[in-house]
């Protein structure tokens, strides 16, 4: 896709995704997705981003937020706020360090 259209329809896109109140989302950010959109969009063609343009969003928006969520559990088990646990079916799960309150 050219580059002037990618940055057009990336504009359109957050801009609608702003007036829907999607980013009000916290772990969700706004720049990542415009970055990660505009150069998706590079990669494709005017036709494909035309029928699959849920399915591009969602997946932008699905991995931002993913990566998000993991890096703020992460960082919550490093400073020993929760405690990263395997159960007996072999599950990661988690809980409230409560040593910590």
């Amino acid at each position: 896709m050219d580059s002037n259209l990618a940055k057009e329809l990336t504009n359109k896109t957050i801009s609608d995704m702003v007036e829907l109140k999607h980013f009000d989302n916290p772990f969700l950010d706004k720049f990542k997705f415009k970055s990660r959109m505009y150069n998706k969009l590079l990669s494709i063609t005017p036709q494909y981003f035309i029928n699959n343009i849920d399915k591009i969003i969602i997946g932008l928006c699905d991995d931002i937020i993913n990566e998000n969520l993991k890096t703020t559990v992460n960082s919550l088990i490093d400073k020993g706020l929760i405690n990263e646990n395997i159960d007996e079916s072999g599950m990661i799960t988690y809980s409230l360090n409560e040593d910590k309150f």
